[in-house]
């Protein structure tokens, strides 16, 4: 006879806080009317295939992070998480955000310290400016997706040479991996190379073999999305009168990169005269995750949403672990 055995609350709460606190998640918008997404049987790689290109109407992941206080009480035979949201807009330009689906992913390469500022404008405006995008200048390849296979590749390999051709940049160094019938599954990216632009069109191919061809598209390019708060102190004097802290911690970054704030950003903000230079400093640390990419949850919309007019989404996530055994 097999009969239901609930676990502990202590024990879920540690596996809770073991799997969500301190970790990073994106939310995605997939779009992929009359597609479902089925737990164990749909590929997580190729469902997120549909996601539109990072800038397309001002798209952007969003990022959300559990904090130790985000975890709750056990009740319920569960214990559940704060609840957080995902907010989606618009840019009020003439390309809509189209959608059917949004996804929670685990992310990766979130901002978690900043560096020090290694070139400032040559004078500043005291005070404190918020939610400044940082620019990223490198063109660096960070993620690949999108495959369609041309020509099958060898089936079953792990880290299989290939080389990367096509797009905006040079450079570009992976490996593969291919499932049974001959198609990618994972990019490994080993070197970014530089000039890449998110959405770029690329050629996969493999070397040696069949061989495979596939084309691909670069869904991120350098890291993405961080937003600073800045203070200007002593007129922006020097390097040290300019303090940082970290706003939102964008995805895809590495420990050491490099950002820059525009010399047109600072003046839009009234922080400088125009022309008195960039602002460049660096991403110190960052949050990784082995796990990064693989879904979390999805939902699906009741019908397919065209969001323009500078109109946005909203979605509410409430996370609740369960747990009970067969025994």
């Amino acid at each position: 006879m097999t009969i239901a055995a609930k676990i502990s609350s202590t024990e879920l709460r540690e596996q809770v806080t073991a799997r969500f606190s301190g970790k990073y998640m994106e939310g995605r918008l997939i779009d992929a009317t009359g597609t479902s997404y089925i737990p164990g049987t749909t590929e997580d790689y190729v469902f997120l295939g549909f996601e539109p290109a990072i800038g397309t109407g001002g798209y952007k992941r969003q990022v959300i992070k559990y904090e130790p206080a985000d975890i709750l009480a056990y009740s319920d035979d569960g214990v559940p998480l704060n609840r957080k949201a995902t907010i989606f807009a618009q840019d009020g330009g003439g390309t809509s955000i189209d959608f059917s689906h949004v996804a929670l992913v685990w992310s990766g390469g979130n901002a978690t310290t900043l560096g020090a500022v290694t070139a400032a404008p040559s004078a500043g405006v005291d005070g404190t400016y918020t939610n400044i995008p940082v620019t990223t200048l490198g063109g660096e390849l960070r993620e690949v997706g999108n495959f369609s296979t041309t020509t099958a590749f060898t089936a079953s390999q792990t880290a299989a040479a290939v080389t990367i051709s096509g797009g905006s940049g040079t450079g570009a160094t992976a490996t593969v991996d291919t499932n049974a019938s001959g198609d990618i599954v994972a990019v490994n990216l080993t070197g970014g190379g530089s000039n890449y632009v998110a959405g770029d069109s690329i050629t996969i191919t493999e070397v040696g073999g069949t061989p495979g061809v596939a084309t691909a598209s670069a869904l991120v390019v350098d890291g993405s999305n961080l937003l600073v708060d800045l203070t200007i102190s002593n007129s922006g004097a020097a390097t040290t009168d300019y303090a940082l802290t970290i706003a939102a911690p964008g995805h895809g970054f590495e420990d050491g990169d490099s950002v820059t704030i525009l010399d047109g950003t600072l003046a839009g903000l009234g922080a400088i005269t125009g022309g008195a230079g960039d602002l460049v400093f660096t991403v110190a640390t960052t949050a990784q995750n082995a796990d990064a990419g693989k879904i979390v949850s999805v939902a699906e919309t009741s019908s397919a949403v065209v969001l323009s007019g500078g109109n946005e989404a909203v979605f509410y996530w409430d996370l609740k672990q369960f747990g009970f055994y067969s025994v």
